[in-house]
């Protein structure tokens, strides 16, 4: 496995890009469930017939697929299946070419361009949003979201039962008819520090990311910097909010617009996508159990 391994990071890395793929979306665009059955299928035979998930024909059905369920459940689906959506659509146009060179630069400088503009209107769109910048975003990320449970517990002292009491507060005002219109959250300080730190490192590292892979220099130390800024934000970033969608197709775009050259960086792309995998030990509920 470990000499497969090597020889698709090395030489079938245009391959590995699509397995990468096929194991990001089987996993994230799963809704609803006429979705979930057809990818499931496109998945199987992506692995079992590895042919096929570099025929075209494959990637223009798996992209109806999509492109249906964007449209019939718009409403209800987060950003992170439109920006799928538009990935599978690439690897569509690159199936269509003849594999070889003219491919990989093609899956390669998509793959840059998308994190970059993907950065960019993020950034844009927190620089607009009043309750980003002034850190509300954060502070009722911290308080409420259990994607944060632990961290925001651990920076604030309040146990994680007070978070908990937080977010059944939230639903109670959520019910129809029970007369609730207030609920005080367990808050502190640190949390609105804590919550200013994580809205200025956001748009800090964000906009780098969008800068870094818009420009249009090629130099290797501009790839070192590239690969080490996205690789820095996946690592710090859903150490503490666990967005395992969105971070995996950014790896996986990530490890696509490596030059050939850059075997070790696409390696290390490799070890992050499994440390994403550890991150989702729940530490706070085995921590608790184990006392």
């Amino acid at each position: 496995m470990i000499k497969w391994l090597r020889e698709q990071v090395s030489v079938n890395s245009t391959s590995l890009v699509y397995l990468l793929s096929l194991v990001v979306i089987r996993d994230h665009f799963v809704k609803p469930w006429y979705t979930k059955i057809s990818v499931e299928i496109f998945f199987l035979i992506g692995i079992l017939f590895p042919p096929a998930r570099l025929h075209r024909d494959f990637w223009f059905l798996f992209l109806a697929v999509a492109v249906c369920s964007l449209v019939f459940n718009y409403e209800v689906l987060d950003n992170h299946k439109f920006f799928m959506a538009i990935w599978i659509f690439t690897l569509w146009l690159a199936s269509m070419q003849e594999e070889g060179e003219r491919t990989r630069d093609l899956i390669s400088t998509s793959a840059r361009y998308l994190i970059g503009l993907v950065m960019f209107f993020s950034v844009l769109w927190k620089f607009l949003s009043h309750d980003f910048l002034n850190g509300q975003f954060f502070e009722g990320s911290l308080l409420i979201d259990e994607r944060f449970r632990v961290f925001a517990s651990l920076i604030s002292g309040i146990s994680v039962e007070g978070l908990n009491a937080n977010t059944a507060g939230l639903e109670r005002l959520h019910e129809y008819g029970n007369g609730i219109t207030t609920w005080p959250l367990n808050s502190n300080l640190s949390i609105r520090l804590a919550a200013k730190a994580l809205t200025w490192w956001t748009l800090g590292i964000e906009g780098a990311i969008a800068v870094l892979f818009l420009l249009p220099f090629r130099s290797s130390k501009m790839e070192v910097w590239r690969n080490g800024v996205l690789l820095f934000f996946c690592l710090t970033t859903y150490s503490i909010a666990t967005v395992k969608g969105f971070a995996w197709i950014l790896l996986t775009m990530g490890f696509a617009q490596c030059s050939m050259q850059a075997i070790k960086t696409r390696w290390a792309y490799i070890a992050v996508i499994f440390l994403l995998v550890i991150y989702q030990v729940p530490y706070g509920d085995v921590v608790r159990e184990s006392w």
